[in-house]
């Protein structure tokens, strides 16, 4: 296995674990949640926590 296909095995794996957990998090919602590698917390994947002070 070289590194390329490597990678792009630990992006699909890490990008099916935070699909997973997002799921988890967030049942009622999972069906309109698209989890990409670009994706983003806030914006994308509907995070209610508060941002952290400056």
């Amino acid at each position: 296995m070289d590194a390329a296909s490597g990678n792009d095995e630990l992006r699909r794996n890490l990008t099916a674990l935070v699909r997973d957990l997002v799921r988890e998090l967030h049942p009622q919602r999972s069906r309109f949640i698209e989890i990409e590698p670009s994706s983003r917390i806030e914006r994308d994947l509907g995070s209610t926590a508060s941002p952290a002070p400056n």
